[in-house]
């Protein structure tokens, strides 16, 4: 894992990305997405628990099509 992660910030230095800001955004991209998946499940009166992989990945599709819709 560990030599992904400094091949991953290698990557990020030869495009002129700083690694730590990608990967703080990255986080607050995973965090909402999350959120969204969570509170839409308590809408329904279920928890993470109680969905199906399937509702899940649903839910999470549905997390990144949001994403886009909100600008």
């Amino acid at each position: 894992m560990g030599d992904l992660l400094f091949s991953a910030v290698n990557v990020c230095r030869f495009l002129n990305i700083n690694p730590e800001f990608a990967l703080t955004k990255a986080i607050e991209k995973f965090i909402n997405r999350f959120s969204y998946v969570e509170e839409n499940a308590a809408v329904h009166g279920k928890t993470l628990e109680d969905l199906t992989a399937e509702e899940m990945d649903d839910l999470w599709n549905m997390a990144k099509t949001q994403q886009f819709t909100k600008f």
